[in-house]
């Protein structure tokens, strides 16, 4: 073989590694970026098939509120909630700003947001943008929960309250984590919080693809998530207040390599690990048990389009919301102490 021949072939395999190289590349970015977006794509409103508690059912007030939002430095929207009284109305000195998680908002979490009202707490729950009664067409991303919260505590703080506290579940955990870094609060509650939005997100994408695609993703879902990557973590030990975090054991959904319980320490930090339980760990081991049933038939019925509507006009919505005394006197306890 000559010389000359030599050269073309390895010009070729030049040619055919940087072809295979840039076919990675694109792909590896096609796959963050839809690993980015896609959970935040759309709006999270009720679902017909669930029944959700009012206030009306737990003998509260509730008045409709309504704040503006600024979903960056052009879009203003409206956040919209409502502020959970006693039956007599009479505000309180201390509110609790309760921060949703993924799902219908803060209409979800009814049950919760009762308790504390009987502890001696107002409590101000709004909805994040895209979701339930706010404005947004998408969720947007989880730093739009942070905004969301500092807007609520903000709203809070000009009712006149003496003493404001951030609670919050699941992304709502990570809304309060990292709110307690810009805003001044008593107190602050993460149940079930990630971390980073880059973590849970690749975490949840490997349910969905093989580990070495996301891998393969992994340095650009950092690159697309840059300054909206901000560790609740890290917000937790910095924060110029006493944190509470609550992590269930079995917790599949923030599992430990993703979960803020798990990376941050401090001495403003108190930790409660609730044993048996698993994303809910607010509720009773036999509710989340319940709920998980619940969750396994909304799943199938989104598959099949044919919602098996005899089971969720029987299934019992209460036992589903049934709460744990213990974890529950644990946040009050925690509250009323600070």
């Amino acid at each position: 073989m000559v010389n000359g021949e030599k050269m073309d072939i390895v010009w070729i395999v030049v040619i055919a590694v940087c072809c295979v190289a840039g076919l990675l590349l694109l792909l590896s970015m096609s796959l963050a970026l839809v690993i980015v977006k896609l959970p935040f794509s759309k709006r999270c409103d009720k679902n017909p098939l669930l029944k959700y508690f009012t206030a009306a059912d737990f003998n509260l007030k509730a008045k409709p509120v309504e704040t503006p939002y600024f979903s960056n430095k052009k879009k203003k929207l409206s956040l919209r909630g409502y502020l959970y009284t006693s039956s007599d109305g009479e505000k309180r000195e201390k509110v609790i700003v309760f921060c949703h998680g993924m799902g219908a908002g803060q209409i979800a979490y009814t049950t919760e947001i009762a308790r504390f009202v009987s502890d001696g707490f107002d409590v101000l729950a709004l909805d994040n943008e895209g979701c339930n009664l706010s404005d947004g067409k998408k969720i947007g991303g989880l730093h739009k929960g942070i905004a969301a919260a500092e807007a609520a505590v903000d709203y809070a703080d000009g009712l006149g309250y003496q003493k404001i506290y951030l609670v919050g579940h699941s992304w709502g955990g990570y809304s309060a984590l990292c709110a307690s870094r810009s805003r001044r609060v008593e107190g602050v509650v993460a149940m079930s919080a990630p971390d980073r939005p880059s973590s849970v997100l690749s975490e949840g994408a490997r349910g969905a693809l093989p580990s070495f695609l996301v891998a393969l993703a992994h340095p650009f879902i950092l690159l697309f998530l840059s300054g909206k990557n901000i560790s609740a973590a890290e917000c937790a030990r910095y924060a110029d207040a006493p944190v509470l975090l609550i992590q269930g054991d079995k917790d599949n959904t923030v599992p430990p390599k993703c979960a803020a319980y798990y990376k941050a320490f401090g001495q403003n930090i108190t930790k409660l690990l609730a044993e048996g339980k698993a994303h809910n760990p607010y509720n009773t081991q036999k509710a989340e048990e319940e709920l998980q049933k619940l969750m396994s038939k909304l799943s199938e019925a989104g598959k099949t389009k044919k919602p098996d509507r005899a089971f969720f006009k029987n299934f019992d919505f209460a036992a589903a919301t049934e709460e744990d005394d213990k974890i529950m006197n644990s946040i009050a306890k925690f509250l009323s102490e600070n």
